[in-house]
């Protein structure tokens, strides 16, 4: 997989119609590692051509794939899921409308929906998430709807992170997608995000509990968690700090609170935060 991708980016073009045989022949196998082999040549092959020239095939290629989410094989969703982000990364983001504004609650949907798979695909799925709402950051149309579904999916998202089975990298992706969402909210998710700041706050505090007794390991967490906490209130405060003055003034009733929570993480044995 890993050389196919290099020969996209060297070939480019002509590689897209040799490798869609393959695809297509084995898309819809009924052995799973043919399902897989397909859907991870066809992710592979993203980066290189011309996005015009993917454009078609990304468009008929989407449905199915949102469909193969729900393949019996949880190697089949994890690759998926990774080769969704990547249509969204290198097609959609460059000006090829494969998810419109009437098309998004739907896909939206279906992947709100696999973020309950397991840990391996479900980070997958949240990484593809954040390309999704990157990738139509531009489009006023897509943002509107965005906003309405946007405490459904921060919903999502915290509750992911928050799973028994939840691993740093789990986590990690719940955060980033959280803070790509915030950037493209409009104004009338600003009082949703005012939300999260206290929720946030609660666990960055819960982060500096027993940490005089905690081993390495355990202290190396402690700073990654930190870190996307950070990250997260961090964005909070940018886009809300440009919102108007009513916005400003919900904000600065937690500076107190958000300034002595930095001071708390710098105090930390933490130098990456």
């Amino acid at each position: 997989g890993t050389c196919l991708g290099f020969v996209s980016q060297l070939v480019r073009d002509p590689v897209v119609d040799q490798v869609m045989m393959f695809i297509q022949q084995n898309i819809q196998s009924g052995e799973w590692r043919q399902r897989e082999a397909a859907t991870f040549a066809f992710g592979a092959i993203l980066e290189g051509p011309d996005p015009a020239k993917l454009a078609n095939v990304a468009n008929e290629a989407l449905p199915h794939l949102i469909m193969s989410l729900k393949d019996q094989s949880a190697h089949v969703r994890d690759t998926t899921a990774w080769t969704i982000g990547r249509v969204f990364e290198f097609v959609q983001s460059q000006g090829f409308p494969l998810v419109d504004a009437q098309k998004f609650p739907q896909v939206l949907q279906a992947m709100l929906e696999s973020v309950k798979d397991v840990p391996h695909v479900a980070g997958k799925v949240v990484w593809s998430i954040q390309h999704l709402v990157s990738s139509v950051a531009e489009d006023a149309d897509i943002r509107e709807t965005l906003a309405q579904h946007f405490q459904g999916i921060i919903q999502a998202l915290l509750m992911t992170s928050e799973r028994p089975d939840a691993e740093v990298g789990l986590k990690m992706e719940c955060y980033e997608a959280m803070n790509e969402i915030i950037r493209s909210a409009t104004q009338e998710n600003y009082s949703t995000i005012g939300h999260l700041i206290p929720h946030v706050l609660q666990k960055l505090a819960a982060t500096f509990e027993g940490q005089e007794h905690m081993g390495a390991e355990l202290l190396e967490k402690q700073a990654d968690a930190q870190a996307l906490l950070c990250g997260t209130l961090q964005v909070i405060i940018q886009v809300l700090g440009g919102a108007n003055e009513a916005t400003k003034a919900a904000l600065s009733q937690y500076a107190d609170s958000l300034m002595q929570a930095f001071l708390t993480v710098f105090a930390c044995r933490s130098a990456t935060v």
